[in-house]
């Protein structure tokens, strides 16, 4: 089809973005943060940044907390495409799916499932979910904000809306961010604590996301002995360096008495 006589071309110039991220909770939010970044550069503010990056955050803790053993060893794969007026979002994970409800609504307060994909809806203007044997595909999309261009942006537009924006705001979708990250954490090990068998791989895990949400150098797992008197050290994390050289020197002991 030819376009009308005096009519402008449409041309919708887009970017895209790839990352393949290890099946692994430090993996995938490193592999947020750099989505973030990348879509700062095409020209976003901080409030639909701060919104991706929520969606983000869930869809692809999603794919790593219902992946299996086996699906574990293929990486979780992020697709970003940035256009004109639209921002496209692409997740691909090897669990075994689910069926996405016909209506998304907003979860009890004590439900403790369900906030996921109403986040996801609630933060972006559509979600699809494409599910296949073997690999699943969840696509969001959301309209960029009118003027918001990498090519050619309008710096005094862009100066005009970070003028209003209140500084408060900013610094509560962090916090935000922060503490949905800590709950999903929270839910998901105490889910999993009834049901896992190797108590050794299961502390490993929890002390190495713990660290790295916490933002923390190092942690230690000490459990009571049987006969009620010590914490004993079951677990340090990282298990080398620096760790290790605090327990070999005594400024760290193996045990400790417990509290009367």
């Amino acid at each position: 089809m030819k376009p009308e006589a005096g009519a402008a071309p449409r041309c919708d110039h887009r970017s895209a973005l790839r990352i393949e991220a290890a099946a692994d909770f430090s993996a995938v939010r490193a592999a947020t943060l750099k989505v973030r970044e990348w879509l700062a550069e095409k020209g976003l503010g901080e409030e639909d940044l701060g919104s991706w990056e929520l969606a983000l955050v869930e869809a692809v803790n999603n794919a790593v907390k219902y992946a299996s053993v086996e699906a574990r060893q293929q990486p979780v794969i992020i697709e970003v495409s940035a256009g004109n007026n639209d921002i496209e979002v692409r997740v691909t994970d090897h669990t075994a799916g689910f069926e996405w409800p016909a209506e998304v609504k907003a979860p009890a307060f004590e439900a403790e499932s369900g906030r996921g994909l109403f986040l996801m809806k609630s933060l972006t203007d559509s979600v699809i979910y494409l599910r296949q044997a073997g690999e699943n595909v969840l696509v969001m999309r959301r309209a960029r904000p009118a003027g918001a261009s990498e090519s050619r942006p309008d710096v005094s537009r862009l100066q005009a809306r970070l003028g209003e924006t209140e500084v408060l705001l900013t610094e509560m979708t962090s916090e935000l961010a922060s503490s949905y990250e800590s709950l999903v954490a929270l839910f998901r090990y105490s889910a999993e604590l009834g049901t896992q068998s190797d108590l050794q791989d299961f502390s490993r895990r929890l002390l190495r996301d713990l660290v790295q949400i916490t933002e923390a150098d190092f942690a230690v797992l000490r459990l009571v002995s049987p006969d009620g008197k010590r914490l004993e050290t079951m677990l340090a994390w990282p298990e080398s360096g620096r760790t290790r050289g605090l327990t070999a020197g005594n400024r760290w002991p193996r045990t400790i008495p417990c509290a009367r």
